[in-house]
């Protein structure tokens, strides 16, 4: 039986992926606790579809952060911190 699942399950699938399960496990435990739904022909093209606009964001956000990487590389950053003798840190720095 094909599931969508809700909610990530260990050693089953992530939250959003379509698996394939024994109808036992998901009759008597899945479906009762709200981690999946049946996988129907409108439950796959709504779930293709979020898996589109999730793809489309990600590409934003990569694009995003990739003109923060070229504004960013090639600078330096100095922190000045306070040394003991000998050059040694009092704390870290993080």
């Amino acid at each position: 039986m094909k599931v969508i699942l809700k909610q990530a399950v260990p050693k089953v699938g992530k939250a959003g992926q379509l698996v394939k399960v024994k109808p036992g496990f998901a009759r008597n435990f899945l479906f009762p606790k709200g981690m999946a739904v049946v996988a129907d022909k409108g439950q796959i093209r709504a779930l293709e579809a979020r898996n589109a606009r999730d793809a489309s964001k990600l590409a934003e956000t990569l694009a995003g952060a990739q003109a923060i990487a070229a504004k960013i590389n090639g600078k330096t950053l100095r922190i000045e911190v306070k040394v003991g003798e000998g050059g040694r840190l009092f704390g870290a720095v993080t």
